[in-house]
């Protein structure tokens, strides 16, 4: 019966509100705590972007720390093993959280070249006294052009863009796990495209929840 309830309530209009005002309120605490650019939402017409991929990108969405940090505190890996690379990185914000964790790197490509100045200046501006990565890097490129590191990597997807776009990179990422056979894990945030990955052979989904699923590499 509780559990019931709490599903109603879930479904309704201003349980969906409060859930609004809390993630911003939290979104712009982390921003004001640490003297930092990254709340607020940018929609491309906004943005000049000379690439004809645009339109297959999304507006960029700032990670909720809350929901960052509940999946990567999950994560059963030994962090210094592992590179981190967010693809479609926007402001950066999802490469300060993942600096709070000891990866050999943090990595944004981003191809919009003012979320890429905003990123360096977020990095530069960053100060945290948990911080355990402080090789942190903003690259402007776009996903597709952007040269996979045979390493082992956490790959972070925060629904940056559309098909035309996902499925040449998740190609790209098979072919270099084939190439280079090594521990490749992806993080897919507010998972839209999720059919792409389950026609995969090479990828499995090891977690999934209301707001995201992870894949490995079989």
């Amino acid at each position: 019966m509780k559990q019931k309830l709490k599903s109603i309530l879930r479904g309704t209009h201003l349980y969906k509100k409060f859930g609004r005002y809390v993630h911003d309120a939290r979104n712009r605490f982390f921003d004001l705590k640490h003297g930092v650019s990254t709340a607020n939402t940018v929609g491309l017409h906004e943005l000049d972007i000379e690439n004809r991929n645009v339109i297959f990108a999304i507006r960029y969405e700032c990670s909720d720390p809350k929901l960052f940090h509940e999946i990567f505190d999950s994560l059963k890996i030994k962090h210094e093993d592992f590179a981190f690379v967010d693809f479609g990185s926007g402001k950066g914000r999802a490469l300060l959280f993942a600096s709070e964790y000891p990866f050999k790197k943090v990595v944004g490509v981003e191809f919009s070249p003012q979320l890429h100045r905003i990123a360096q200046d977020n990095i530069r501006k960053y100060k945290s006294a948990s911080q355990k990565c402080k090789k942190v890097e903003s690259i402007c490129m776009d996903v597709i052009n952007y040269d996979i590191q045979d390493e082992p990597a956490v790959l972070f997807l925060y629904n940056p863009f559309k098909e035309e776009i996902l499925s040449p990179l998740l190609a790209k990422i098979e072919n270099s796990i084939e190439v280079h056979p090594r521990e490749i894990l992806i993080v897919y945030v507010n998972p839209e495209l999720e059919h792409i990955f389950e026609k995969s052979k090479m990828l499995i989904k090891i977690e999934s929840g209301t707001w995201h699923s992870i894949y490995k590499n079989v």
